[in-house]
């Protein structure tokens, strides 16, 4: 049963990110700032490595760094003075490119849309990461920013219950005491306990049904080795279908091949706990129709978007693509999900003739998307109230999320603290995109993509520089 429509509460980078910035990034386009809260632990596992560097000479005005990674950001100026899109142009292609691969690039001025640089920016590339924020734009377009999932327990017949997923992909097996709003199934089996001995019944079958979501489970042009980085999707699963160390710690080193059956077998062992005995085999069968004896919700959506644009988060992704789908009264399958984000997107005018959308998550290596579709997705998030809560559901510069461990290199310093954005990386290929804020006050979304790399630490160099390089620059 989903709560009334309440104020999201801020967690994990929005935190930080609000902390740091108030922002309206339309109109005006003014930012209020306070110091960087401390870093919010998110890490990148693929994380540029502390390097000397003589690219450049220093930039005019380091920040500083304290020794846990949190950044004191620069003062901000006020917005009197736009971009010079010669001079930003000249200092953007200097920055060297070491990479030896395909490059795309766009800068606009979030307020009027202007394009400031642009370089082979209609490339049709493979975006990685960035694919999810297309996904997630999709989702906040497609259904209310306070819409809750329900995992529930139904009864349809005496004696027999069912555990139904409902595609929460942050339902938890315990109560999380970092997340205290995610619900759990522990919980559930509190509750669907109390409710069976209130009835006269201490004695049940078990099933579970995960139909919510039809189709594949995996991704046909996902490889097998992605096991470390994806659960098959389900629309039931407890702890993003990963295991829980001896000490509570959730691992994705060893992701279940069967979430669903996992889910209710570990249910069963949480109702066993609270008196409840059950008897025969697990096993799938329908919900049925009749009200629940039970049932917890999930953060609302933009709460759950936030978190898994932080943590990048694969699994996450593919569940609410899936959602996006069931919105539009679609097939909630990777086929179903993605042709209704492009109608999504289309209606949003972020669409582009020529890309193409095989996952939400970005795992796919045949997604093909361009800096125009990434820059138009941001700038629409920027301009669109309901849509804003993206604008700090990206990761900071040397703060938090994929991009706490970025922004080391030397030149890369004017960045730290002032660019918001989401990463994408797989092998050869790395992309940027997200919003910044000049050294002269001016709001702008940045676009930074690599393929076919020949470096890919070179190639995420460059793509940190270029975005330090428009952070520090006034430029008139």
């Amino acid at each position: 049963m989903a709560e009334p429509a309440r104020k999201p509460r801020r967690t994990g980078l929005a935190a930080a990110a609000v902390a740091m910035l108030t922002c309206g990034l339309v109109g005006g386009v003014l930012f209020a700032h306070n110091p960087i809260l401390d870093a919010t632990g998110l890490r990148d596992t693929e994380a540029l490595p502390p390097a000397a560097s003589t690219l450049f000479p220093p930039p005019p005005s380091p920040t500083s760094t304290t020794t846990t990674g949190a950044v004191t950001a620069p003062p901000m100026a006020e917005p009197d003075t736009t971009l010079s899109t010669e001079t930003l142009t000249a200092r953007l292609n200097a920055v060297p490119r070491r990479f030896d691969g395909v490059s795309s690039a766009m800068v606009l001025d979030t307020a009027s849309g202007t394009v400031l640089y642009a370089n082979n920016p209609a490339s049709m590339l493979i975006p990685a990461s960035n694919m999810k924020t297309l996904t997630m734009l999709g989702a906040l377009a497609a259904m209310p920013g306070d819409q809750q999932l329900t995992t529930a327990v139904t009864s349809p017949a005496a004696g027999v219950i069912v555990l139904r997923g409902g595609g929460d992909p942050y339902l938890r097996s315990i109560p999380d005491p970092d997340e205290p709003g995610l619900a759990s199934t522990q919980v559930l089996a509190e509750q669907t306990a109390a409710a069976l001995k209130q009835a006269g019944t201490t004695t049940v079958t078990l099933g579970y049904d995960e139909s919510l979501f039809t189709g594949p489970d995996w991704a046909p042009t996902w490889p097998t080795g992605y096991v470390d980085q994806v659960t098959r999707i389900s629309a039931l699963m407890v702890d993003g279908g990963m295991t829980r160390g001896p000490d509570g710690t959730i691992t994705s080193t060893a992701r279940s091949q069967t979430p669903a059956l996992t889910a209710a077998t570990l249910f069963a062992t949480q109702l066993a706990a609270q008196g409840i005995t059950v008897t025969g085999q697990v096993s799938a069968r329908p919900a049925g129709a009749g009200e629940p004896l039970a049932e917890v919700d999930s953060l609302p959506l933009e709460q759950v978007a936030t978190l898994a644009m932080v943590a990048s988060d694969n699994t996450a992704t593919e569940m609410i693509l899936r959602h996006v789908a069931i919105a539009r009264d679609a097939e909630a399958s990777f086929t179903g999900g993605t042709t209704t984000l492009v109608e999504v997107l289309t209606e949003l005018g972020v669409w582009r003739a020529g890309a193409q959308f095989h996952d939400g998550s970005g795992l796919s290596r045949s997604n093909q998307v361009n800096a125009e579709m990434l820059a138009a997705a941001w700038r629409t998030i920027a301009s669109t109230e309901r849509l804003r809560t993206l604008i700090t559901a990206t990761p900071v510069a040397r703060v938090s999320g994929t991009l706490r461990d970025r922004f080391l290199i030397d030149e890369s310093i004017g960045g730290r603290g002032r660019v918001h954005a989401k990463t994408g990386t797989l092998s050869e290929v790395s992309s940027l995109s997200g919003w910044t804020v000049t050294a002269s006050g001016q709001s702008v979304i940045i676009v930074f993509m690599v393929n076919q790399s020949k470096d890919d630490w070179w190639a995420r160099a460059w793509i940190d520089t270029a975005a330090a390089v428009v952070s520090e620059c006034g430029c008139a």
